[in-house]
């Protein structure tokens, strides 16, 4: 009886050491896909700074994304498109005419949109390149003077804070730090702090 007894209790603690030992692999799984070089980690927070800088998410201060002008969320999605950042592209849908701006289904829009922000849709439809009639929004040309510099990068837990300086040409105008939290696979914006050097 007692080396039953045994055996059964070496079984339950080789089982708690091999659920152990898998409870760690999957801890540290999680934690891996959060370490990146110096330079991945420079290259993801250019990822996400490049398309809120075309739409000058970064030219001001913000603590909730409501804050943002409407327009600006769409220059996000065609900055991000063009560039083909954060997985964006223009949808087959979209409605190309000659002589006119292409017409881009607004579902494909603030699907995309509301991935990195946490806005409402009655936000974004002030925007006058939105169409209520045929749920579209209007594109536009990017262009504009101006670039940034990535000065400084931190990961902590799920928080990337990027510190950026802004230029028009080779004069400083502003600097600041775009604050994104980590959500499944990819970041979300929370938050922006911009201020006139």
């Amino acid at each position: 009886m007692r080396k039953e007894g045994y055996a059964v209790q070496k079984r339950k603690n080789g089982f708690a050491l091999l659920l152990s030992l898998w409870a760690f692999m999957v801890l540290m799984s999680a934690c891996s896909s959060l370490r990146w070089s110096k330079t991945e980690l420079w290259e993801e927070a250019d990822r996400y700074l490049s398309p809120a800088f075309m739409a000058a998410m970064t030219h001001q201060s913000w603590t909730e994304a409501s804050e943002i002008e409407a327009t600006s969320f769409l220059t996000f999605y065609l900055a991000a498109a063009y560039e083909n950042r954060l997985g964006f592209s223009l949808p087959e849908t979209t409605v190309w005419t000659e002589g006119e701006e292409p017409l881009i289904p607004a579902e494909s829009v603030e699907e995309s949109v509301l991935q990195f922000f946490d806005v409402n849709l009655e936000h974004l439809h002030t925007s006058p390149y939105y169409n209520a009639d045929t749920s579209t929004y209007t594109s536009y040309g990017l262009g504009g003077a101006g670039n940034y510099k990535i000065t400084n990068v931190t990961l902590k837990k799920s928080v990337m804070q990027i510190d950026f300086e802004l230029y028009q040409d080779d004069s400083l105008l502003q600097s600041g730090t775009l604050s994104l939290q980590r959500k499944g696979e990819q970041f979300r914006y929370q938050s922006c702090t911009s201020v006139p050097v």
